[in-house]
C-alpha cells in the first residue's frame, strides 16, 4: 500500500493500519492451507473456489489445479470490494484410511 503522507509527525504517534494486519494474517492463513494441502498425500489436486460476487480476475482463476500448479491466493488483481474471497478446497484421492 502506498502512504501518500510522507511527512514525519513527531508530535503524535501514527495511527495503526489494521487492514495491513488483516491482510498479512489472511495471507499467512492461505499460505499455510496451501502448504498443508500440497504436503498431504491424500490430496490429489487443489480447487480454487470463489464466491458468486467475485471479480472477473478471481472468476478466471476458479478451477482445479495440480498441486504443483496451484496459483497463490489472494489474487493480486482482485477488484472485489472487501478484497479477495477465494479459498483452497482439497480434492481427496482417499477419504478414509
Amino acid at each position: 500500500m502506498n502512504n501518500k503522507d510522507t511527512k514525519a509527525n513527531t508530535h503524535k504517534s501514527s495511527p495503526v493500519n489494521t487492514n495491513t494486519g488483516k491482510i498479512g494474517s489472511k495471507l499467512s492463513e492461505l499460505n499455510q492451507a496451501l502448504s498443508k494441502h500440497i504436503n498431504n498425500p491424500r490430496v490429489s489436486k487443489i480447487t480454487i473456489a470463489v464466491s458468486p460476487d467475485e471479480c472477473p480476475a478471481c472468476l478466471n482463476m476458479q478451477g482445479t489445479y495440480s498441486k504443483q500448479e496451484t496459483p497463490a491466493i489472494p489474487i493480486e488483481a482482485c477488484s472485489r470490494p472487501g478484497g479477495c474471497n477465494c479459498r483452497y478446497i482439497p480434492v481427496l484421492n482417499e477419504i478414509f484410511p
